[in-house]
């Protein structure tokens, strides 16, 4: 059986996880406090501008379009990876009555 590789669709999620931190502001400041440096939590509004600034040029994070792409993507990709995961788990002969 052919292995499913995640890099194909990494960009895709990367792209639709930022987006979706980017809905919600309250995440959003928790995450940038946790991953920037200790330096930068001292300046809490430079620092969520310029996560937000780099996030939105780096991963087109403030495209809705472009992430309404990707989620039907994303969970494609997901949908194949479950598949995969059930038909290795599953008998054939079981694997045809699921229809």
């Amino acid at each position: 059986m052919r292995s499913i590789s995640t890099r194909s669709w990494e960009p895709q999620i990367r792209q639709l996880v930022w987006y979706e931190f980017g809905k919600d502001p309250e995440h959003y400041v928790e995450l940038v406090k946790r991953m920037a440096p200790a330096a930068m939590t001292k300046f809490e509004r430079p620092a969520l501008a310029y996560a937000r600034g780099f996030t939105a040029l780096r991963f087109r994070a403030t495209d809705a379009e472009e992430a309404e792409k990707n989620r039907g993507k994303v969970l494609a990709a997901l949908d194949r990876l479950d598949e995969g995961a059930w038909r290795r788990r599953v008998p054939r002969r079981r694997r045809l009555q699921r229809c």
